[in-house]
């Protein structure tokens, strides 16, 4: 949802109480970077009143064009606009409103102002005021076809994101629509030749899977999540970043792998943090790092990744990158076994039967968690370090058991012998007096 940059064939209904030149020489003045005049101008139009000086003063406002970053500014010129029926201005409040900048953040009134807009049929409100329809906020019911509508009307003037939008309806058959790949595809792709990101995304996912009409095609896959990547869309760095670590139709390239994995993880994508975490782990595409390994970990970890949670309660189990701490293995192996992670169960069964990371013995809690482990057709992995670890220390406590027991038993029948050999002695002497 963000702002547009007024154009000046958008602002040619509002000159009425200001001179063509004056408004041109400001518009002239922002496309040549010459921002600080252009500033100047405008906001002496807009206190003359004019619409579209208002609207592009508070554009400049807003992204600190010409003048400091004043979000509260932005919205101020934006409203003069709007009152006036500026349909850009009106769009621009609700997308304030919609972000909280300048304003409290309130989706009802970011509504309000959307259908003023879209009303007068400027297609980023149509658009927006679509998004909230399908998502049921600002106080508008879920309404997918209603989306389905503002998207259509919004498309047709060839907005990228109402594309983009209506396509993925048509991919999941919503809002009264047929479920239809290939004019999903169509849609994805006018978006995409856009430079939508997003789009682009899932018209890299369509050429992945081969869906909507389009061939199975990795090369064009890369392409358009490579376009989506250098916008910095996060998913598209992760699903490169799995593309180029498993060789899907490619060879496998574990650096670029980690490169596009870490693009996506500083943006806190939490999926490309555990992949990183994994790569790290085990020294694929970067040298072997257990601190960074679990670092990753936890990162993903902290957004609820129940694969990262388990993996962090084996570093932990294990004493990898982390110190070695049993509470805390117990601690994480639960979070993720609450999520329904079967190794996490199985790791949290073995820890209530041995009692360890702080827990009382338990038989009854081990057992339900192997229970659910199983359940779920547990199998041990090459993930699966402390499940392996406790293991090898139960039977290796096992093998050690069975070895002194064999040892006693062989000593008490040495004893014996011994015993049995001096009471023969004994007998036979006794013999022989007689």
């Amino acid at each position: 949802m963000k702002s547009i940059i007024i154009s000046l064939y958008l602002l040619l209904s509002s000159y009425a109480n200001t001179s063509f030149a004056d408004f041109s020489s400001a518009v002239s003045n922002y496309n040549k970077g010459n921002y600080n005049t252009a500033f100047k101008e405008f906001k002496h139009l807009a206190e003359q009143g004019n619409i579209g000086a208002q609207t592009n003063l508070g554009m400049m406002y807003e992204h600190g064009t010409g003048t400091p970053k004043d979000y509260k500014q932005a919205a101020y010129w934006y409203r003069m606009s709007a009152k006036q029926g500026g349909a850009a201005a009106q769009y621009n409040l609700g997308v304030l409103y919609t972000n909280g900048r300048g304003v409290p953040k309130n989706d009802k009134r970011a509504v309000e102002w959307y259908k003023k807009s879209a009303e007068q049929g400027f297609a980023n409100a149509q658009s927006n005021l679509g998004l909230m329809h399908a998502k049921g906020r600002g106080g508008l019911p879920k309404d997918d076809k209603r989306a389905v509508e503002l998207y259509k009307q919004a498309a047709a003037q060839g907005y990228s994101i109402a594309q983009s939008n209506l396509g993925l309806m048509h991919a999941k058959g919503r809002g009264g629509l047929p479920k239809d790949d290939k004019r999903a595809v169509e849609l994805y792709k006018k978006s995409a030749e856009q430079g939508y990101s997003i789009a682009q995304y899932n018209l890299g996912l369509m050429y992945e899977s081969g869906r909507g009409g389009l061939p199975k095609d990795v090369n064009k896959a890369v392409y358009w999540h490579t376009k989506a990547s250098k916008q910095g869309f996060s998913v598209s760095q992760y699903n490169l970043g799995v593309i180029y670590s498993e060789g899907r139709n490619i060879p496998k390239n574990y650096k670029r792998a980690v490169e596009f994995y870490k693009k996506s993880a500083v943006q806190g994508y939490s999926d490309a943090q555990f992949n990183l975490g994994l790569m790290y782990k085990s020294g694929k595409g970067v040298p072997k790092d257990y601190k960074q390994a679990a670092y990753w970990y936890r990162m993903s970890a902290k957004q609820g990744g129940a694969a990262a949670q388990y993996n962090l309660g084996v570093m932990y189990a294990n004493g990898q990158g982390v110190p070695k701490n049993d509470k805390q293995a117990v601690e994480w192996f639960k979070k993720s076994a609450k999520q329904g992670h079967s190794i996490a169960q199985h790791n949290l069964g073995v820890m209530y039967e041995s009692g360890r990371g702080g827990l009382l013995k338990d038989e009854k809690q081990a057992s339900e968690w192997y229970r659910k482990a199983k359940e779920q057709g547990y199998v041990s992995t090459k993930y699966d370090d402390a499940s392996i670890a406790y293991e090898g220390a139960k039977k290796g406590m096992a093998a050690a058991g069975w070895a002194v027991f064999a040892l006693l038993a062989l000593l008490l029948y040495k004893i014996i012998n011994v015993l049995l050999i001096r009471y023969k002695k004994r007998k036979d002497a006794a013999k022989k007096i007689t």
